[in-house]
């Protein structure tokens, strides 16, 4: 199977398991928002927005780096992927305990501060399961991802479901979030383990080298990340949880749809890479039908959103969300 076939049919798969994972987030996003009401899904919103940005800093770019450095040298994968994973380990620490910190100076309800403390969990988690998803990147191999990614999302379906059921509160819906995140990054080590067992390594010298190689696209991606969510944060103090509520319920529908053509251009990156290295002249005709694809997937989305905004989130999240069809 040639490159262009691998990424057809890794673009497919995920397709697939993505048209799954919307359904699925669409009614995870319409429980949600029902059970929490406008004003407590703003505070739900409010706690990712804020755990999102220090999630960033922790990337920094490493994704993108160790599937770079995977594919130009494959047989160091288990040391690459390890010192990643040490190294979030360590910094994840440090960094979510600055974030918890600073809530103590932030005039943030008790509830959004808590929500921030156990959601930090969830999104360390997240980030360390950017180390799986390196090798199966590298590797061709995403439907390895999309698998865990359409089982995390039924569980976390039922996991809101109950949970809506049994009045749990939004302490309990972020302690859902976590065990889902959880759940993903032990299944996909488990996958993983086919081939070796993925575990922490601490090499300083591998850390620095890794570091400096993340650091300029880590910059960007961190830039990128406050672009999105700092309005979030700024119209919650400006504003309160309400407008929160308002504001980001529609956002969320949009996060889902952006996945679509995240999920085409992983498949492209480690193909780009090999071609970069040994045929630059292919990488730009890669990268071309790459962005003449992405542009027609464009439009009718615009389109449609244009069209159906208010009723979309009517039908989604309720009455009470109808000023939201604006926003979307």
């Amino acid at each position: 199977m040639n490159s262009t076939q691998k990424i057809a049919l890794n673009t497919v798969i995920q397709l697939i398991g993505k048209a799954i994972t919307v359904a699925t987030s669409v009614l995870v996003i319409a429980y949600i928002t029902r059970y929490l009401g406008v004003a407590g899904y703003g505070e739900y919103a409010t706690i990712f927005a804020y755990l999102g940005l220090f999630g960033a800093i922790l990337d920094l770019g490493f994704f993108v780096i160790a599937v770079r450095e995977i594919v130009k040298h494959p047989t160091e994968e288990r040391i690459i992927l390890g010192n990643i994973l040490g190294l979030k380990l360590l910094f994840g620490a440090v960094i979510f305990s600055i974030a918890y910190g600073l809530t103590l100076i932030i005039p943030y309800p008790d509830i959004v501060r808590q929500g921030i403390l156990i959601g930090a969990i969830s999104q360390l988690f997240i980030s360390l399961n950017q180390a799986p998803l390196g090798s199966f990147q590298a590797s061709l191999t995403m439907y390895k991802a999309t698998l865990s990614d359409v089982l995390g999302r039924l569980l976390l379906l039922l996991l809101v479901w109950s949970l809506t059921n049994q009045s749990g509160g939004l302490i309990a819906i972020v302690w859902a979030v976590v065990w889902t995140n959880m759940a993903v990054f032990g299944l996909n080590i488990i996958m993983m383990s086919r081939r070796y067992w993925l575990i922490p390594l601490f090499n300083w010298q591998e850390w620095r080298r890794l570091f400096k190689a993340a650091l300029p696209m880590g910059v960007v991606m961190i830039l990128g990340v406050i672009y999105f969510r700092i309005d979030v944060l700024i119209l919650g103090y400006l504003q309160g949880s309400y407008a929160v509520g308002i504001y980001s319920a529609p956002y969320k529908i949009l996060e889902v749809l952006l996945a679509v053509p995240a999920i085409f251009m992983s498949s492209v990156l480690p193909v780009m890479t090999m071609a970069l290295r040994d045929a630059p002249v292919k990488a730009k005709q890669i990268f071309q039908s790459a962005f003449n694809f992405l542009s027609l997937l464009a439009l009718p989305l615009i389109a449609g959103s244009l069209a159906v905004a208010t009723p979309v989130m009517v039908l989604i999240s309720g009455p009470d969300y109808i000023a939201s069809g604006q926003v979307l």
